[in-house]
């Protein structure tokens, strides 16, 4: 079976002053499979840490990429962990924050898995997401609701549904994605659905506004339960 990962380089820099550059020229794409050392294809997520090497998460484990070649990442000793699936990464300086299926979060600091002491609901689930926190610490979207982990280690419950994402707004709001739709997220752990379609993804530009992947395509959210084509 082929197993391909797809990784598309856009240097900007590299565009004229003026004009478009052609297609061909403006993009450069390389495939890795089996042969650079890729034994699963199916890759969730992406991270860079401070040295320049790439951390892919797939669902046959951590896998570094050199640029040329990938090679495995760790393993717990003593267990077979390097199999598990992996669902989502986040670099946060020295540390690699590791989220997998059913497992819920870890780290990995000099090439060695820590775990992380986290809520006995978070630690069993599937993690989505795992993201710097404008609080400080990170924020954690999984399938047993969205949690902040504050710089000292200390979590709170942000959200009991099981959602995909989690943006924070500028103000006191935090908008969650979900098949379900898109929640604003309430002190407490308690969330209202703004909007009942199937929301894919979600992101924040400069301006606060936020824009949600949706069965229709990308909409800049008003923040008055509509969505602004």
């Amino acid at each position: 079976m082929w197993t391909v990962v797809l990784f598309v380089l856009v240097c900007l820099g590299a565009l004229p002053a003026h004009g478009a550059m052609p297609m061909d020229e403006a993009f450069r794409i390389d495939r890795w499979g089996e042969a650079a050392g890729l034994g699963q294809g199916t890759v969730t997520s992406i991270a860079q840490d401070p040295q320049g090497y790439l951390w892919v998460g797939t669902f046959g484990g951590l896998m570094r990429f050199s640029g040329e070649q990938f090679v495995n990442g760790p393993s717990v000793a003593g267990d077979n962990r390097l199999l598990v699936r992996l669902t989502a990464l986040f670099q946060d300086g020295p540390v690699l924050w590791v989220g997998m299926q059913t497992d819920g979060v870890w780290q990995m600091v000099d090439g060695q898995y820590l775990a992380v002491s986290q809520p006995q609901t978070l630690s069993g689930a599937t993690i989505w997401s795992i993201q710097a926190s404008q609080r400080g610490g990170i924020v954690v979207t999984s399938s047993a609701g969205t949690f902040h982990r504050d710089p000292s280690g200390v979590w709170t419950v942000l959200g009991f549904v099981n959602g995909q994402r989690t943006e924070e707004l500028l103000g006191p709001d935090m908008m969650m994605s979900s098949e379900s739709g898109l929640w604003r997220l309430k002190p407490g752990g308690a969330a209202e659905l703004v909007v009942d379609t199937i929301t894919r993804a979600t992101a924040t530009d400069p301006w606060g506004g936020l824009w949600v992947l949706g069965e229709k395509g990308l909409a800049l959210y008003d923040g008055d339960e509509e969505y602004l084509p």
